[in-house]
């Protein structure tokens, strides 16, 4: 049995959800959190894989008390997101799409090496689980992922919706 373990950041939209399934029916992924500001319903869960599952509720506004930062894991998925209309207003949108993200990101970096995947469209949750296992290292060429670096050093890879696309089809 693998010991890797995955954080999912959203699990309860509509791509955390299918992600959550997905990595609860692998054995690949030893231990999978599950932190949000709600958490998925036990009844909605695999009996077999809840073993696994470690879940908590989070405020996305006071992320220094999370917790997110008290474990390690080995990937980070975020999928977290909304819509204008949803949110409230463009205001709320960019809070959620973007500084919860980068905020969330941020606190849950504890060790190098640790992965982060982080995708708001909602039908890709299966290159979101490859992306996770093969890593940026290991990601085939046919996907067309880049790598960004940014001023403090820290670099992310980049895959397109084809590219994401493309990896979905991979029997993984």
């Amino acid at each position: 049995m693998s010991s890797v373990t995955a954080l999912i950041l959203g699990a309860t939209g509509q791509t955390g959800q299918q992600l959550l399934q997905t990595l609860l029916s692998t054995a690949h992924f030893s231990r999978v959190g599950e932190y949000g500001r709600r958490v998925t319903a036990s009844d909605k869960l695999p009996e077999a894989s809840k073993d696994k599952l470690e879940q908590s509720t989070i405020d996305f506004e006071k992320l220094d008390s999370s917790g997110l930062n008290a474990k390690s894991w080995d990937v980070v998925f975020i999928t977290l997101g909304t819509t204008k209309k949803a949110a409230g207003g463009a205001e709320n949108f960019v809070k959620i799409d973007r500084e919860y993200v980068i905020n969330a990101a941020k606190e849950a970096k504890v060790s190098e090496g640790q992965r982060l995947v982080y995708l708001s469209i909602g039908t890709l949750a299966k290159a979101m689980a490859i992306a996770g296992k093969l890593g940026s290292e290991n990601l085939p060429v046919s996907v067309q992922a880049s790598t960004v670096k940014l001023q403090d050093g820290t670099s992310y890879t980049v895959i397109s919706n084809a590219g994401a696309l493309e990896l979905a089809k991979l029997d993984l």
